[in-house]
């Protein structure tokens, strides 16, 4: 199991259901990719942070930052607006689900279906 799915494994046995609640109430309140923040990584960080290491930091981030750009063509060229946003509400909320139930298994394919999901918008945009 890829170490990023590891540590959405672990987290979702350490996140509060005080913070996975506020993490929905901001996704629902904006629709936006990531909640109502700029940066597109802050609710998936979020997910992650309880689990998360510095290292796992330091490698997150720059890996994030290097794919943003062909994934926001790629989002854009997919469904920007009312209907993307609608979509990317969607993925969020299986991935909310998913650590409400507490089961790593659980997650860890939750996690792989939304990466999967992203590297194909991804991919449509450089195709």
């Amino acid at each position: 199991m890829p170490w990023s799915r590891r540590s959405a494994a672990r987290s979702c046995l350490l996140l509060s259901e005080a913070e996975l609640d506020r993490l929905a109430e901001r996704a629902a309140g904006s629709g936006a990719v990531a909640g109502t923040d700029d940066d597109p990584h802050v609710f998936h960080l979020a997910l992650l942070a309880p689990a998360a290491t510095t290292w796992d930091i330091r490698v997150l981030t720059p890996l994030w930052r290097a794919g943003e750009r062909y994934v926001r063509i790629g989002f854009g060229r997919t469904g920007p607006g009312p209907a993307g946003h609608r979509r990317d509400g969607a993925a969020h909320s299986e991935l909310l689900a998913a650590f409400r139930t507490r089961d790593p298994a659980t997650v860890s394919a939750a996690v792989e279906r939304d990466l999967a999901r992203t590297e194909k918008i991804a991919l449509a945009a450089l195709t």
